[in-house]
Formats: C-alpha cells, sequence, structure tokens
C-alpha cells in the first residue's frame, strides 16, 4: 500500500516537472524550472576595434619610422650632430605625448615644428639618410588625423 502511495507520488511530480512521452524536458515551465538560458546568438557582438584605433597604429608606426630615421641620420661625418639629433629626438617625442593625450591637433603642430626643424638640419645629411629622415616626417603628418 505505502508502494502503490509512493508510486502514485512520483507519477504526480513527474507529470508536474514537465515529462513528455516519458522523456524529462528541462525547458518546460512549472514549478522549479529554471528561465532559458540565452543562446550565444542572441548575446550582443563584442566590440570590435574601430577605426580610430587602426588610425592610431598607423600614426604610431609612423612615428617609430621618424625615430629609427633620426637614429640613422645620427653621427658619420654626414650625419646629424648628437645635440641636433638630440633635438629632433625631442620634437618626434613631443609628436609622441601629443598623440598619447588625444590631441591630434597639438600632435600636428609638433610634428610641423619636426619637420621645418629636419628641414633646417638636412644640409648636414648625406642625400640618402636626407631623404629617408623626411620622407618619415611627412609620412608622420599624412598619417596624423585632422583634428
Amino acid at each position: 500500500m505505502v508502494a502503490i502511495g509512493l508510486g502514485i507520488i512520483v507519477v504526480v511530480l513527474l507529470a508536474s516537472r514537465g515529462l513528455s512521452g516519458g522523456v524529462f524536458d528541462p525547458d518546460a515551465s512549472g514549478p522549479g524550472a529554471s528561465p532559458p538560458s540565452p543562446s550565444p546568438s542572441a548575446l550582443p557582438p563584442s566590440p570590435s576595434p574601430s577605426a580610430t584605433d587602426g588610425a592610431l597604429a598607423e600614426v604610431q608606426q609612423a612615428l617609430q619610422a621618424v625615430e629609427a630615421a633620426i637614429e640613422q641620420a645620427r653621427g658619420g661625418r654626414d650625419g646629424l650632430k648628437g645635440s641636433d639629433a638630440n633635438e629632433l629626438a625631442a620634437l618626434a617625442a613631443d609628436v609622441g605625448r601629443a598623440l598619447d593625450a588625444g590631441d591630434a591637433a597639438a600632435a600636428h603642430d609638433a610634428a610641423e615644428k619636426l619637420a621645418k626643424r629636419a628641414e633646417k638640419l638636412s644640409d648636414e645629411l648625406d642625400e640618402t639618410r636626407r631623404d629617408a629622415l623626411l620622407e618619415a616626417i611627412e609620412t608622420l603628418l599624412e598619417a596624423i588625423p585632422p583634428a
């Protein structure tokens, strides 16, 4: 008798939990049923890198090329004197600081100062190093986004 009563209780409990056709249905609603979790396609997409990130990377790459050109132009008979190379490196660092601050106008102004000073100092350089330096600075100026 007790076994029959327990059997009836089990059947009633299972039926109320969403059994259909003898198979437990976890998506069934009812007492104790958990809400369905969102499918991966229902989740919002994760943010992707913006075009601004790509432009910033391009400017940073152009700035690194300027720094490398300054180092290549340093020293030797037809190269920059140490103080002149240091001055150009400091001007390039000003560009970098402005970029880090997110100030495109200040970065462009600093790059213009760098270009003017490099142009004046380029008379001391051999043609290869002069062209590499001035072209790197021109590329930097073109890469800085308009303010």
